[in-house]
């Protein structure tokens, strides 16, 4: 059995320059590793510490705190990791252009990854946090981002070397505005 052992305080897992700091959105994630993002940080892109996985993206979260959130997702995580293996893949990149900037993201697959997503994403409609709408595999589309640059920008970057991670998960992450909670799950 594993059990949550909350290892950051939120105060210092504050991140006052990041784009969501901005809105009044929340995002739940999950962490790979510390080798696996060693391994995905690209050069002049997200640093390796602030690498997740993007599950889910509520975009009005004012009328929740970020400690209400947890409490809701929690639950969902816990059974995850008690009942799979925890797992995720790696499996290719991908690109998002918006008009502000092109994000270069890493992709997840697999069933662990995906159940995960679902039971999570149902807890958020259940609460009334996003739509049933929204919760279409084409509205949100889950991802790690690796590189955000600026339209304007000079820079010029590569795809990773094409590579296939395996790694287990053990840190869920949630997010409103410029406060993070990480929760790190240890063996009991």
């Amino acid at each position: 059995m594993i059990s949550p052992e909350f290892v950051l305080d939120q105060s210092i897992a504050h991140y006052p320059g990041d784009r969501l700091a901005q809105g009044p959105g929340a995002f739940i994630a999950v962490q790979p590793p510390d080798w696996v993002r060693k391994e995905l940080q690209v050069e002049g892109g997200e640093s390796a510490d602030k690498l997740h996985y993007t599950l889910a993206f509520i975009p009005d979260a004012s009328n929740i705190t970020l400690d209400q959130l947890v409490k809701i997702v929690l639950p969902e995580m816990e059974n995850w990791i008690n009942t799979t293996q925890a797992t995720g893949v790696i499996d290719g990149y991908g690109l998002f252009v918006n008009p502000r900037s092109t994000i270069l993201y890493a992709k997840l697959v697999g069933d662990d990854i995906y159940t995960l997503e679902a039971s999570i994403k149902q807890r958020l409609v259940e609460h009334n946090l996003i739509s049933p709408s929204r919760n279409s595999a084409f509205s949100f589309v889950p991802h790690m981002t690796l590189f955000d640059l600026p339209l304007k920008s000079k820079t010029e970057w590569q795809f990773p070397p094409q590579r296939e991670f395996e790694f287990w998960f053990d840190t869920l992450i949630i997010g409103k505005g410029a406060e993070w909670r990480s929760i790190q799950f240890v063996p009991a």
